[in-house]
């Protein structure tokens, strides 16, 4: 792909240089893995389906092809027969992912930025940097959430993690709990998010416009971002729909730019660090000659005084 032209992204380059961009990361990046049964993971709705064979509710299949995930999961959340824990021990082993995937895009993501959220389930980003195994936050794992200037990584699910099942954002009752709900856990994750909207700039990666979850993400962004003109960027293939005004779409024609995309933001961020460090070196070098001077004229004045 050709190289950005950064006068229409300076917010975006900005956010680079001054450290204050967060990733956030959809099922996108995430369709081509394998769990380690070798099986690729698929969209949300490959996800549905492969669940209704798992626990045996075929009655529910054909309905799939023809609605949305979420309005198939609302029926089998209805179901008489409907079994939570069931659908959770499926997922549990279904959204385990081999080591012998390709996190190399994933790897990039935390060298452009420290502090990812994602609505992803699988630990495709874990995987990619394994030091986040204690640095990451979700639902009933909220005390991890901090947005303090260091470079401390966070990876923030705010959909929840399969490895803690009773986390994962699945069914229409848990999208109410999360986002209409006053649980204290639940508005203390919602209050980071909206620090983020408001605070730091967000760059959207794999996260498709279709996608109830995402649609949901964007509902709320929209409806924190009233009154204030921050922009947010989105890098996809798709026209945005007009409601849509607070992203800055990054328009790319094949999904495989991504990667050089985010070389050249990387890139990017490596010239301001290497600036930065050579301001710094002269700021150091400056006050050195300074003190140094300081010394010279202490000498000086003592030297003065003796000779009087």
């Amino acid at each position: 792909m050709k190289s950005l032209d950064w006068s229409n992204y300076k917010d975006l380059r900005k956010a680079i240089e001054s450290n204050n961009l967060i990733i956030f990361v959809g099922a996108g990046l995430s369709l081509s893995l394998k769990n380690k049964k070798g099986e690729l993971l698929g969209n949300w709705k490959v996800l549905v389906e492969r669940t209704l064979e798992n626990i045996n509710r075929p009655e529910l299949l054909p309905l799939a092809a023809l609605y949305e995930p979420i309005d198939i999961l609302y029926l089998l959340e209805k179901h008489p027969n409907f079994n939570r824990a069931e659908v959770h021990g499926f997922l549990k082993e279904y959204l385990a992912l081999s080591d012998e995937n390709e996190f190399s895009l994933h790897k990039k993501l935390f060298t452009l930025s420290s502090k990812i959220i994602t609505t992803n389930y699988d630990n495709a980003l874990e995987k990619a940097n394994p030091i986040l195994d204690d640095h990451v936050a979700y639902s009933g794992k909220n005390f991890e959430l901090t947005l303090s200037r260091d470079n401390k990584p966070l990876l923030f699910k705010l959909h929840g993690c399969y490895k803690d099942s009773g986390s994962m954002i699945l069914f229409p009752s848990d999208y109410n709990e999360l986002y209409d709900s006053n649980k204290r856990d639940t508005r203390h994750a919602l209050n980071v998010l909206q620090n983020i909207i408001y605070n730091k700039t967000l760059l959207f990666i794999g996260c498709g416009m279709g996608d109830f979850q995402i649609n949901k993400i964007f509902l709320g962004i929209k409806k924190i971002q009233q009154g204030f003109d921050r922009k947010h960027f989105i890098i996809s293939k798709e026209k945005l729909d007009s409601t849509l005004d607070f992203l800055s779409p990054i328009h790319i024609e094949n999904y495989s730019e991504i990667n050089t995309l985010i070389d050249e933001l990387i890139r990017i961020k490596t010239e301001a660090q290497n600036s930065n460090s050579a301001i710094e070196i002269q700021l150091r070098n400056e006050l050195k000659k300074t003190k140094d001077e300081l010394i010279n004229l202490k000498q000086k004045y003592n030297e003065h005084k003796i000779e009087r």
